[in-house]
This record gives C-alpha cells, sequence and structure tokens, in this order.
C-alpha cells in the first residue's frame, strides 16, 4: 500500500491523534504533581531551581467583564480609574456583507484590515454506515 494514499494518511492521523490526546493527559497529570513541588504564586510567575533544573510557573486569572453590571457600576467610579477598555475588533460578518453588497465601502474598509490565511484545521471521523 502507498504509504501516501488517502486511507494510510487518515490512518495515520488517527492514530497520531490518540497518541497526541494520550501524552497530553499524561503531561497534565505530571505538572499537577510536580506543582505540589515546586513555588506557585497566585497569579504572576515564579521560578523553582533545583537539582540541576529550572521550573517556571505562571499562573494566571481568567477574568470576564459583565458589561452590563459595568454599565449600571462605572459612573460610581471617576472615568480616569477605570479599569476597562473596548478595543475595536472586526465584525466579519458586516465585513462580508459590505463585500458582497458594498464594494465601494467594502474598498475602504479594506484599506485598514489585514487579512492572511490561517492554518487548516483538520478533524476526521469514521464514517457511520446506515
Amino acid at each position: 500500500m502507498d504509504n501516501d494514499s488517502f486511507e494510510n494518511l487518515v490512518s495515520q492521523w488517527n492514530t497520531l491523534k490518540s497518541s497526541e490526546q494520550r501524552l497530553y493527559d499524561e503531561r497534565v497529570m505530571v505538572e499537577q504533581k510536580l506543582l505540589q513541588l515546586v513555588d506557585v504564586k497566585e497569579e504572576g510567575s515564579v521560578t523553582t531551581e533545583r537539582d540541576g533544573w529550572k521550573v517556571t510557573v505562571i499562573s494566571r486569572i481568567n477574568r470576564t467583564l459583565d458589561v452590563d453590571r459595568w454599565e449600571e457600576v462605572k459612573l460610581s467610579i471617576p472615568e480616569k480609574f477605570w479599569p476597562v477598555t473596548y478595543k475595536p475588533t472586526i465584525d466579519v460578518k458586516g465585513l462580508r456583507w459590505l463585500e458582497y453588497n458594498d464594494p465601494v465601502y467594502f474598498a475602504q474598509a479594506s484599506k485598514a484590515i489585514t487579512a492572511r490565511p490561517g492554518k487548516p484545521t483538520v478533524s476526521i471521523s469514521q464514517k457511520v454506515e446506515d
């Protein structure tokens, strides 16, 4: 069988994907044990040097904003102390609409937008026969 045949490549991908998940799970388990033996901060990074090894742990606190609640409380805080900023993002649906419905405005908007291809995502599953 040709090593680059569709069937062989799908089989190889599936085997490697399974191994990747198993190895990831094992690594996470080892990391959890290692965290019991090194310094850890609630937030930020800390390095432990021991037995010729250097282990750096970066801890994060994921924060989300309740926009409606922020709108209720923000006026009770002087604006110069607001811990919230708004960042412009591209509305892809609106951009596509412009592209197909108003090429003049799309051309103007495109001057401020850089587009480049992303990495394709591959997923493979076995087809279930009816």
